[in-house]
Order: structure tokens, then C-alpha cells, then sequence
């Protein structure tokens, strides 16, 4: 299985000006897009002719989609994607890619990013810290717990998780949880 990485993030007014945000911090171009995956959101109308995706809004299931979107860049299916989600804050937008997205583009990731999985929300963090040791190896931490809120939505925490990994120069797991389940992605600063 190969990796899948966060590129470019950003938070606008608009989801225009969240799309190209995200993209030249990523340093790429629209027409390397080939998919957008709308969190909650449906596509407003006018943006490219790129396959379009809306998944739903609540917060687990923004982070199943975005397990989804990792398995798909892992596996080569899409070597280079945007996800974007509304919150409070406005409109937010991230560019994931695949090493191939890397090679073909030379683009300088910010993160890995890798599925945990997930579990009953009581057990979660421990069956995470466990995938994310098997992932990491040994010697390396398995990181710090870092959970969610719906009040920030998923990007704005994967980019908080980030940050954090920064500040730690470690990696982190970030979690979410409701009554019935959770689910964890690992975040290594590369």
C-alpha cells in the first residue's frame, strides 16, 4: 500500500477563493484536479468539469469520507484531490495527493496522512494508538490524541492536528467519536 499526503490548505469567503487558496499553497494547478469531494456541501455551480463528490456533513461522517479519499490515493486510484467543508468559519478547502502527485508535479507535501480505522468510541484511542505503532515502527511515538469537535469541522481540525505534530515534532492521532463509534487518522509531519 502506498501513502497519501496533504498539499495546501485554506479558508475563504467563497469556495472559489478556498479552491485556488488551497491550490497555490499547494503550488498546483485546477487542471491537475481529479476530484473534489464536498463535505456536507453540495457543488455550487461554475467550477471545473472535474468529477464532483458530496458526502455528508456530520463529523464522522466527513471523517469516513476523508478515510475514503486517503484509500483511494493510496491505492492509486486518484493521484490528486481537494476536499472542501463550510463551517462557521467559512469555506475550507484541502489538496491531497499521492506520491505519484509528488513525482508528476513536484509537489512538497506537508503531512502523511493515514486511516486508523476506527472502533467503539470508548476503545478507539487504544486501538489507535496500536495501528498507529504497527504503522510507525517501534522506536518512533505513537503520538498524542487529538479529538475533533463538530464546531470546527474536519479540515480545520486535520490542519489543528498539523499543527500540532509541529509544535510536538512527533506525530499525532486524530480522533473522532459519537455515541455508537469512532474513527482515527494518523498525521506525520513529512
Amino acid at each position: 500500500m502506498s501513502e497519501a499526503y496533504g498539499f495546501g490548505w485554506a479558508q475563504a469567503e467563497t469556495p472559489r477563493l478556498a479552491w485556488e487558496g488551497a491550490l497555490k499553497q499547494a503550488f498546483a494547478r485546477s487542471a491537475w484536479l481529479q476530484s473534489v469531494h464536498w463535505l456536507g456541501t453540495p457543488a455550487p455551480e461554475g467550477l471545473e468539469a472535474v468529477p464532483h463528490f458530496t458526502w455528508g456533513g456530520e463529523l464522522q461522517q466527513a471523517h469516513l469520507a476523508l478515510h475514503a479519499v486517503l484509500r483511494s490515493l493510496r491505492e492509486g486510484e486518484v493521484d490528486f484531490c481537494l476536499l472542501m467543508e463550510l463551517t462557521s468559519g467559512g469555506m475550507v478547502a484541502m489538496a491531497l495527493g499521492s506520491p505519484q502527485a509528488v513525482g508528476r508535479w513536484n509537489l512538497p507535501p506537508h503531512a502523511r496522512l493515514t486511516p486508523l480505522g476506527g472502533g467503539l468510541p470508548e476503545v478507539v484511542e487504544k486501538i489507535a494508538r496500536q495501528r498507529a505503532q504497527a504503522v510507525l515502527g517501534e522506536e518512533a511515538s505513537a503520538g498524542e490524541g487529538v479529538f475533533l469537535s463538530p464546531e470546527e469541522g474536519l479540515l480545520r481540525g486535520v490542519w489543528r492536528g498539523l499543527e500540532q505534530a509541529r509544535q510536538l515534532s512527533q506525530p499525532v492521532i486524530l480522533l473522532s467519536r459519537d455515541t455508537w463509534s469512532g474513527l482515527a487518522t494518523l498525521i506525520e509531519v513529512v
